[in-house]
């Protein structure tokens, strides 16, 4: 499936904050793993962009109807919801962060 076909990606403002701080942090204490994480991260997005049901539903959203999903890098939990031909970013949190229900 080429880059065409993806779906567009869009980033809840809740989501931009806290790639920011995760950046922000490690920008601070280590700079060069700060760049492969990020990297990794908008990688993994975009691939996930190509395939999004390919990931699992994601069983921290409250009465989901599959259409919440998430991903994993560098022990970062990326949650997303498909809408149509969107994926929205709606969370990322460290996988040893406090479970919290959405």
């Amino acid at each position: 499936m080429g880059e065409q076909d993806a779906a567009e990606i869009i980033w809840s403002r809740q989501a931009l904050n806290q790639k920011q701080r995760i950046s922000d942090y490690f920008e601070y204490y280590a700079p060069a793993y700060c760049l492969k994480l990020m990297k990794a991260i908008y990688d993994a997005i975009h691939k996930m962009a190509r395939h999004p049901h390919a990931y699992p539903p994601d069983g921290r959203k409250w009465n989901n109807n599959g259409t919440y999903r998430f991903l994993v890098v560098y022990s970062y939990r990326v949650s997303f919801r498909i809408v149509g031909n969107t994926c929205r970013i709606v969370g990322i949190r460290h996988v040893k962060q406090e479970a919290k229900m959405y």
